[in-house]
């Protein structure tokens, strides 16, 4: 039986239901290979520091360099094909399902919500808990300068972690 979950993100009610082996398996695939290095090298900052947990908001001044990796990885075009396949399977904002055609009205100028539904998307398929760390993520990455490329500035990681 397939779960589906409910979880209130910037003001409006979002369903996620698991995704079908099949499909789950391909995304969660396509994510390994997006975000398996960006992770790769938060663990090697946690690696260096006294930190024990990475899924925490206080780690992000560690992890500069894994979020810029991430949000390099955003901009592959495979990230925006599965991304857009992971939130737009199973997922509903309020009664509207979010397919094909929504996905591009509902996440028009709003791709903080549409990077915390795809982190909630993956907690519910994948059972990992990443809702949290993506969340203080997304803010830090909103908060990265155009053309900046390594981790967020100090102003920026700091108000991140109170996110």
């Amino acid at each position: 039986m397939l779960e589906t979950r409910e979880k209130l993100i910037s003001g409006k009610l979002w369903k996620v239901t698991q995704l079908p082996a099949s499909i789950g398996m391909e995304i969660g695939s396509a994510l390994v290979r997006l975000i398996g290095p960006a992770l790769g090298k938060a663990a090697g900052g946690l690696a260096k520091s006294d930190k024990s947990s990475w899924l925490d908001a206080e780690s992000l001044p560690i992890l500069g360099d894994a979020i810029a990796e991430l949000a390099r990885s955003l901009g592959d075009p495979e990230a925006v094909t599965v991304i857009k396949r992971l939130v737009t399977t199973g997922v509903h904002c309020g009664d509207q399902e979010v397919n094909s055609k929504t996905f591009e009205l509902i996440f028009a100028g709003d791709y903080k919500t549409m990077l915390q539904v795809a982190a909630f998307a993956i907690e519910v398929n994948f059972g990992l808990p990443f809702s949290s760390w993506a969340r203080g993520a997304v803010s830090a990455i909103g908060n990265m300068r155009p053309g900046q490329t390594s981790g967020p500035s100090d102003s920026s990681a700091n108000s991140a972690a109170g996110a």
